[in-house]
């Protein structure tokens, strides 16, 4: 079981583009995205008729229009993320925390690991709230920022009409926190 999370994660994190990422989703994510890959299906067939009347039509790499599939209805529907972070770096810091680490049982007996599992998914809900789009309320993640020692406040955010710091903000927690883990937590996965 382990081996398995192990080698999923390090196939996460050695994707290259977009539609390796849609490949990824496929093998162990079919279930947990079934109506984007039944769409896929649906267009796989009206690309073949697109393909039979029109002559040199090329672009056929039916993991394109998954790729737009997935961003706009997961990213943004179910998500409720930017499209912005449509982006192949942003999406296995996503699917590490949404997808992944959610779907771990933790061993009993490490409670330092579950603290710390517990601390980055506070980490990830304030990151994800920095990147939906809109002004973030401070105050719901207040434990979480307090724990991190950031000094921020709400006025720093309610100003940022073009939400630059609201990015500037989420890359740095992305950066320093979320992404390192995803390596520490690899780590524990093998020692076990």
């Amino acid at each position: 079981m382990h081996l398995e999370h192990i080698k999923m994660i390090e196939e996460l994190q050695n994707l290259s583009n977009e539609l390796e990422f849609i490949d990824f989703l496929r093998r162990y994510f079919i279930d947990d995205f079934h109506e984007l890959f039944n769409e896929e299906l649906n267009e796989i067939e009206n690309i073949r008729i697109i393909k039979n009347n029109y002559n040199g039509f090329k672009n056929d790499d039916i993991r394109r229009y998954t790729f737009l599939l997935f961003t706009v209805k997961i990213m943004g529907k179910k998500y409720k993320i930017d499209s912005y972070y449509a982006q192949l770096y942003f999406l296995k810091i996503i699917m590490f925390y949404e997808s992944i680490i959610n779907k771990i049982e933790l061993q009993k007996g490490n409670d330092v690991l579950k603290k710390k599992i517990v601390e980055m998914l506070e980490v990830y809900s304030l990151v994800k709230d920095l990147i939906s789009g809109k002004t973030i309320n401070i105050g719901k993640h207040s434990n979480i920022i307090n724990i991190l020692g950031c000094s921020v406040n709400q006025g720093q955010f309610d100003k940022d009409e073009y939400h630059a710091f609201h990015k500037f903000f989420a890359g740095e927690l992305m950066d320093k926190k979320l992404l390192p883990f995803i390596d520490e937590y690899k780590k524990y996965l093998k020692k076990r």
